[in-house]
């Protein structure tokens, strides 16, 4: 959808922002574009590829350059840390687009919010017994353990009716994880656990070549692990 501010586009079901425009917005130099997003979204440890953001390869005046599609709650924060008049602006105008895009959805209390949070596990408790139903001779917990399904935390964010961001941060703010060189980390004590695993995918860069990079899952275990976790913080706020 079009605006008067910055314009709202469509990506993949959801709404997205063009981080040159909210650049331009924010009335940087745009002599530091490349080093603003290496800064702020190539290199920031709590925006992930992919979830928080897509890439893209422009040409602008006949040079070819970057481009972000950024979440609104990515464009939220950026335009928070710009510590600005425009910044504040671009950040009620995000909130505002959400709200309309959200106006047929009733806005969620504390206690509606921990309710759908335990529905969920209860939803999650119900697919546990029927895989008991489903395997009689085997175990739930191996059923778990062995399970081959696994999940980017953005799928589990949606489960719990939060961002990834939000999310990473609270796993962060627990003592569960921290970053490392761009991706999230489960501190030692976690590590042994099974809840997450590391996936190698290929991609191609914006030279039309293909690379390799590796991300880490979140396992059945440490879906229902996350699920815990995120309703005690509930319980304890």
């Amino acid at each position: 959808m079009k605006t008067d501010l910055i314009q709202i586009k469509q990506y993949k079901g959801n709404n997205v922002v063009s981080a040159r425009d909210l650049y331009g917005f924010l009335g940087y130099n745009p002599a530091h574009w490349k080093r603003w997003y290496t800064k702020n979204i190539v290199d920031e440890v709590f925006f992930d590829e992919n979830i928080d953001y897509q890439t893209f390869t422009i040409e602008v005046n006949g040079n070819l350059t970057k481009d972000f599609a950024i979440s609104l709650d990515m464009a939220k924060e950026l335009s928070m840390l710009a510590k600005t008049e425009k910044g504040k602006q671009a950040r009620k105008y995000f909130i505002e687009c959400e709200k309309r895009s959200q106006a047929s959805l009733k806005k969620l209390s504390r206690v509606e919010m921990l309710r759908l949070a335990l529905e969920a596990e209860e939803k999650l408790e119900l697919q546990q017994k029927q895989l008991q139903l489903q395997a009689p001779k085997v175990h739930y917990h191996d059923q778990v353990l062995n399970s081959k399904a696994t999940y980017v935390t953005n799928q589990i964010a949606k489960e719990l009716g939060t961002s990834a961001i939000t999310l990473n941060r609270m796993l962060h703010d627990r003592g569960i994880q921290y970053s490392s060189g761009g991706t999230w980390v489960l501190y030692s004590q976690y590590q042994d656990k099974g809840y997450t695993k590391t996936k190698t995918y290929t991609f191609m860069d914006s030279q039309g070549e293909q690379k390799t990079s590796m991300q880490t899952v979140w396992t059945e275990l440490g879906r229902k692990f996350i699920h815990k976790i995120f309703n005690d913080n509930l319980k304890m706020a």
